[in-house]
């Protein structure tokens, strides 16, 4: 028997998985493969989880959606971008509903705060993550 699978993504758009988490991937199928060689593995990113440890003034752990990692993965190479370029780099489209919460969830952890100069940008903030 299989487990029953979706027959379509969220909102229909295509997740984007950061490059940094490829080898992970890879390695796991390759582990799978060898392990189980008869069945087929499919990634269902929009349903996944992350665990993440980061250090800012402190130690933080926290749990959170790939696209949520994948939003603040954005901000790795710089302190500010654009909306536009963290929906674009996780896959979503300017109005999807999925895309919005993600990104206002991060907002509203502190950890990417608005611009208040009127420009769509938003400002990777970790000085701040330690409100809930």
């Amino acid at each position: 028997g299989t487990w029953p699978y979706p027959a379509k993504t969220l909102e229909g758009h295509q997740f984007a998985l950061p490059q940094m988490l490829q080898p992970c991937i890879d390695q796991f199928e390759e582990f799978y493969q060898t392990r189980y060689s008869g069945r087929r593995l499919t990634w269902n990113f929009d349903l996944s989880r992350a665990d993440v440890k980061c250090s800012l003034n402190k130690t933080y752990e926290m749990t959170m959606t790939t696209a949520q990692l994948s939003a603040l993965l954005v901000f790795q190479d710089t302190d500010m971008t654009t909306l536009a370029h963290v929906l674009s780099a996780i896959g979503h489209s300017h109005t999807s509903r999925d895309a919005a919460l993600c990104v206002l969830s991060l907002v509203k952890a502190r950890l990417l705060i608005p611009t208040t100069d009127g420009n769509p940008l938003l400002e990777y903030h970790p000085s701040s993550g330690d409100a809930g």
